[in-house]
């Protein structure tokens, strides 16, 4: 094929395509688009298999790539419009996928394309009702596809060719082991194979767990040998732990930890860092289904050692993550964990200070605040190794890197208690950073800032000179945005509780103007929220506030607002607390001393107040 003449096929699929899914309501009901569609799927197949031989085989693939590419859309887009083509996409996957002539013809990116087509026929809610004649045609082209000798093949090809690691991605381990344990996350699955193969395949079991099961099952139970190719059983490894809650009545985990797995450990061979990666990863994805109460020590001594510094970079992070998912378990008891924490966290932070990137450090720093979070007080003897960790991460200045620290120093704070005094010199210039606007930085920080602030206000024992200089950023984030009000709030109320008199010295004036403004522009429901959160009492400001009118045009502005019935029939979840504010505003009006209003009397003329 001509290189010009695939240029503009390319150009005109990409007008076409456009053309089909957004031009129309229904494409498949236009006899031209039928047509269209209907010879796509041959062609793609064609295209797939000129490419091979072809001089310019990048231009052909894109063009088989555009090609996958409406198929995708319209099933996405025009589920019903699809229907008509389940069959013939079926088919196609099978010459492509399971067939191993046509499974050699792929590219990575027409391997992930038709998966997701799979994946996606497999999980359309259109196809699963025969309430209209598309999904009739979608049910039975189904139906005589997904055969359990068509299911056991697909979960056998899954398992044996596309799961194995590659040889690229055994390079990758070899050049940069924490490049390649990146967890990509997010929507990875709809331009990477791994990720496409593993949501392709959990898709399979969900939708025909019973006939999936059996040979998953004879997979695992025929190659446990030591014989077994190292990648195939790695295959298989992983198969059992992504349908690791579909298994539980087939998989006696407890059993095979306590043997074939530790056993398979305890081998030293260099190629079985592979193995040992996967069993990490796989103790954390079953630990929360199937695991006995009282294997859990063993469980956390055994990923101690598959964290400790001897071992390949890759496992030890996978064997991080497995710990976070192990005690993110519903049952999980502190005191199973407490004789080892030590060398947790000393593991741990270890494993922090060998990390070079700063998603890898993210990622363990996560797992420690984790672990930090839930054995609460039981972290106080183990703290100082953190304590002294963390402002050394700070201080690399990478603002996403920064706001790990930020949020892990919440759980710490919170469970050190009114201990974290350890922390002073460094939280205050965490929440000060975090808090500060004019630095770009602060759209990563700010929330994890908010936090840590509210986290000290409730655990510190008196007000320091520092700590109430910093309230004015409260006011600036106020004015600015309603988006961190509740937080806001919170913190203005635990600067009223924790030293009233010192804050209203200091802040009173600046709070008055500031709800004064505010409340103009917010709705009665954020009014309430703002009188629920900020529970002061008028006499509080009769010594401190010598904004008196602004104080009064700030209640009565709440009270008129407040007597609207209106507003109440608006928020009827809320009728009893609108009554309760107004009343308490009222209230608070009638204990003001006579000479207030005398002053107010000299300054403008009063406005009546009308309950």
């Amino acid at each position: 094929m001509a290189a010009e003449a695939v240029t503009e096929g390319t150009l005109a699929l990409k007008i076409l395509r456009q053309i089909t899914v957004h031009g129309f309501k229904a494409p498949y009901e236009e006899a031209a688009v039928r047509s269209f569609l209907d010879s796509a799927i041959p062609r793609t197949r064609v295209l797939i298999e000129m490419r091979q031989n072809a001089s310019d085989q990048a231009a052909i693939q894109k063009l088989a790539s555009l090609m996958l590419k409406l198929l995708s859309d319209i099933l996405e887009h025009h589920p019903f419009s699809f229907g008509p083509l389940v069959a013939s996409t079926l088919q196609l996957i099978d010459n492509l996928i399971l067939n191993d002539s046509g499974c050699s013809l792929l590219f990575e990116r027409a391997a992930v394309q038709l998966l997701n087509l799979l994946k996606g026929i497999l999980l359309c809610s259109e196809f699963k009702s025969d309430a209209f004649p598309a999904g009739q045609q979608a049910q039975q082209a189904k139906s005589q596809f997904f055969t359990p000798q068509m299911l056991q093949a697909l979960c056998q090809r899954l398992v044996a060719r596309f799961l194995p690691l590659s040889q690229d991605e055994l390079k990758q381990w070899a050049e940069d082991a924490e490049a390649f344990a990146a967890d990509e996350g997010g929507e990875c699955w709809r331009y990477a194979l791994r990720p496409c193969v593993e949501s392709c395949f959990v898709a399979l079991f969900k939708e025909y767990n019973s006939h999936m099961v059996p040979p998953l099952i004879q997979m695992m139970q025929s190659n446990l040998s030591p014989t077994t190719p190292i990648l195939l059983k790695e295959a298989i490894y992983t198969a059992v732990g992504l349908v690791s809650y579909e298994l539980y009545d087939e998989v006696d985990f407890d059993s095979w930890f306590r043997g074939p797995l530790r056993e398979e450990l305890a081998c030293t061979q260099a190629d079985y860092r592979i193995i040992r990666r996967r069993i990490a990863w796989l103790l954390g994805q079953w630990s929360s289904v199937k695991l006995s109460p009282d294997l859990r020590p063993l469980l956390y001594s055994t990923q101690m050692t598959l964290l400790s510094g001897g071992e390949d970079m890759a496992v030890r992070l996978a064997a991080a993550q497995s710990l976070r998912n192990s005690l993110d378990d519903f049952d999980f008891s502190p005191e199973q964990i407490e004789p080892i924490l030590g060398d947790c966290f000393n593991l741990l932070l270890t494993l922090l200070r060998d990390a070079r990137e700063c998603d890898s450090k993210m990622r363990v720093l996560s797992v420690a605040s984790f672990v930090v979070e839930r054995v609460g007080q039981a972290v106080r003897p183990h703290a100082a190794a953190l304590v002294q960790c963390l402002p050394q991460l700070w201080a690399e200045n990478h603002p996403m890197l920064r706001a790990a620290v930020a949020g892990a120093l919440v759980p710490l704070v919170s469970a050190l208690g009114p201990d974290h005094n350890q922390l002073s010199n460094f939280l205050l210039p965490v929440v000060e950073t975090a808090t500060n606007i004019n630095e770009e930085a602060h759209v990563y920080l700010l929330e994890d800032g908010l936090d840590l602030w509210l986290c000290i206000m409730e655990n510190v024992a008196q007000m320091s000179p520092q700590l109430l200089m910093l309230w004015p950023r409260v006011a600036t984030l106020m004015e600015m945005t309603t988006e961190h009000m509740q937080i806001c709030l919170q913190l203005t109320k635990a600067y009223l509780l924790l030293a009233p008199t010192q804050f209203l010295e200091n802040h009173g004036r600046t709070l008055v103007h500031l709800l004064n403004d505010i409340m103009v522009d917010i709705k009665p429901e954020g009014q309430l929220q703002v009188w629920n959160s900020i529970p002061f009492s008028i006499c509080e400001f009769w010594t401190f506030c010598m904004e008196k009118l602004a104080l009064y045009r700030l209640y009565l502005h709440t009270i008129r607002t407040l007597r609207d019935f209106e507003h109440i029939r608006a928020y009827p979840e809320h009728p009893d607390d609108f009554q309760r504010v107004k009343l308490h505003m009222l209230g608070n009006l009638l204990t003001w001393p006579f000479q207030w209003y005398a002053d107010l009397a000299d300054q403008t003329k009063m406005e009546p107040v009308t309950a």
